[in-house]
């Protein structure tokens, strides 16, 4: 009979980490283990939730919300479901502590995968994040770099495993579609295009790209930068533009309903950020042959390649970022051949397919480990469990 998995986030906003999760679902062996989902009520009317409708998943709308009647009917579904084990995913370090507690209540054992590397530094939500790991059965990264950070801050080594992000490969795009990007843009034909896509916020260095475009412009004014989200600091970000001169050579986009053809368009896609977990975009962008210019940070390291993928500077260096760009316009055959090497290194080892994989045989891990009752639990866990402990 196949176990059943409790996918848990509170992230109101899972962006990256819900397309992970989504891939992880879709792509589990159903003869081995079947998906549900627990997700905040807030993403009732979002595109995740009707992502995860249309591919048919069990799951429930909660509140957010540590103590209370939410609370306690998430433990009460838990029991009720008979789930063999809790997937909690978060974003940032102080998510998905919640659905720790409801699992550890409901006497299921439980892991963690964490999207970024670790990044804590208030001394209060240390102190948490450590004590949630002890109550985990594993922590789950998702890269290298991530892994090691989490080691050099006192995890303990054998309660890591690392399931490296993965996508489902996008198809490629016609020569028709590519060329129609420009048109999209109002620009034209085949100008230069630099895309970078993600949230409006500080970890993703948009700040940092935008002081590199006047270099880059005063070399190239025929350069164009398509810039795709949303998030806490477009109102800044997009004045900042403004006030740097740059506004007229930024297309700024909330949403793109043609990202392959986009990717494939680009002379690069920028990644400026200050840390990441994995970045789903930088996959695509290989997968699709485009090069990425990154910074040398967690998460982009493991896949940018310095000149065989891509190109990395320094973290928030704007002039060695403008360099890179102006690298790349100035020598129009180093995009192709840097657009090279990406698409085999994606699928060989970044496709959901693989990353599904790797999720289920640490299912089997931890299920095995814990196989001795119907909730699988060690025996000091049990006894919380008879003596009315709470965690």
């Amino acid at each position: 009979m196949p176990a059943k998995i409790l996918f848990f986030t509170d992230s109101e906003c899972p962006s990256g980490m819900g397309t992970v999760m989504l891939n992880q679902m879709q792509h589990l062996d159903s003869q081995r283990y079947i998906p549900h989902l627990v997700l905040p009520r807030k993403l009732k009317h979002s595109y995740f939730y009707q992502r995860v409708q249309a591919l048919g998943i069990p799951a429930v709308l909660l509140t957010v919300c540590k103590e209370g009647r939410d609370f306690n009917a998430l433990v009460a579904y838990l029991q009720a479901q008979a789930f063999d084990l809790v997937h909690i995913h978060a974003g940032v370090g102080w998510e998905g502590n919640w659905g720790t507690w409801a699992a550890r209540r409901a006497g299921i054992p439980s892991i963690r995968t964490e999207h970024l590397p670790y990044v804590l530094t208030d001394p209060d939500e240390r102190l948490e994040h450590r004590f949630v790991i002890s109550k985990l059965a594993r922590l789950v990264t998702v890269s290298e770099s991530a892994y090691r950070s989490f080691i050099q801050h006192g995890v303990p080594h054998e309660k890591v495993r690392t399931v490296l992000n993965g996508i489902n490969i996008p198809s490629s795009p016609s020569l028709a579609e590519v060329a129609a990007v420009w048109d999209r843009l109002a620009l034209p034909s085949h100008t230069p295009l630099f895309v970078s896509i993600g949230r409006l916020e500080a970890q993703k260095g948009f700040d940092v790209l935008l002081f590199a475009l006047p270099q880059v412009l005063a070399e190239r004014p025929d350069a164009c930068f398509v810039l795709v989200g949303e998030g806490c600091q477009s109102f800044q970000l997009k004045r900042l533009s403004r006030e740097l001169g740059v506004d007229a050579a930024i297309t700024w986009l909330d949403h793109c309903s043609y990202v392959p053809a986009l990717l494939t368009a680009a002379t690069a896609v920028l990644m400026p950020s200050r840390f990441e977990g994995l970045p789903l975009v930088a996959l695509e962008a290989l997968a699709l042959g485009t090069p990425v210019i990154g910074t040398a940070v967690a998460g982009v390291i493991d896949i940018v390649e310095h000149e065989v993928t891509g190109l990395l500077s320094p973290p928030v260096d704007s002039p060695a970022l403008a360099q890179s760009m102006l690298r790349l316009l100035r020598h129009a055959t180093l995009r192709t051949w840097l657009g090279r090497a990406g698409p085999s290194l994606i699928r060989s080892r970044y496709t959901a397919q693989h990353m599904a994989a790797a999720t289920m045989d640490l299912y089997d891990e931890v299920l095995g480990d814990y196989a001795v009752d119907r909730y699988p639990l060690p025996q000091h866990f049990a006894a919380e469990q008879r003596t009315g402990v709470t965690v």
